[in-house]
């Protein structure tokens, strides 16, 4: 897996199994379809809004800046239609859940809070609170990966003493 689906595979365990079961459930995928094609998103632009939404739902991004970095991914819209697209997707997707996103956001400021106070060695603090720091920190990493460079021989070309066969054109053969 890679280093973001890691720190998504984490996120999604730190939440309510209500939330887990929401984001796993087929019918969110068929929502953000049905929002695409009804606001006549390009298939890019419905990948974005998916996962813009998904950041949401797994607490990175807060519902707060979700319309303005929904505008900078479909860029294309006027702010109107954002503004339409935003209050589709909150009545779809964030209404059905809204309970248990504020419990998570809630649950896990308190526990930021719970280590600020009880913590006063900073290396403890930063393993308690691996929240966006550690999700912004991982993703802007480059990711390299080994290139194995390998020779290979091409066999020789195919030299034809020529065509000998009937033409199944019939066009006159031509001798050199």
């Amino acid at each position: 897996m890679t280093v973001l689906g890691d720190i998504l595979a984490a996120q999604l365990k730190l939440l309510p199994k209500t939330l887990q079961e929401f984001i796993a459930a087929p019918q969110l995928q068929t929502s953000f379809h049905e929002i695409g094609t009804k606001h006549n998103l390009r298939v890019d632009e419905m990948d974005a809004v998916a996962n813009e939404s998904m950041y949401v739902l797994l607490g990175i991004h807060t519902p707060s800046e979700f319309s303005q970095r929904l505008e900078k991914e479909v860029s294309r819209l006027s702010r109107d239609e954002i503004n339409v697209l935003v209050a589709d997707i909150d009545s779809r997707v964030f209404s059905p859940v809204r309970d248990d996103i504020t419990r998570a956001r809630s649950e896990t400021t308190t526990e930021e809070q719970e280590s600020l106070e009880t913590t006063s060695n900073s290396s403890t603090h930063a393993k308690r609170t691996m929240g966006k720091d550690l999700m912004n920190a991982k993703v802007r990493a480059t990711v390299q990966t080994p290139v194995e460079k390998k020779t290979v021989s091409a066999p020789p070309p195919y030299k034809s003493d020529g065509y000998r066969g009937s033409d199944p054109y019939r066009e006159p053969i031509e001798e050199k």
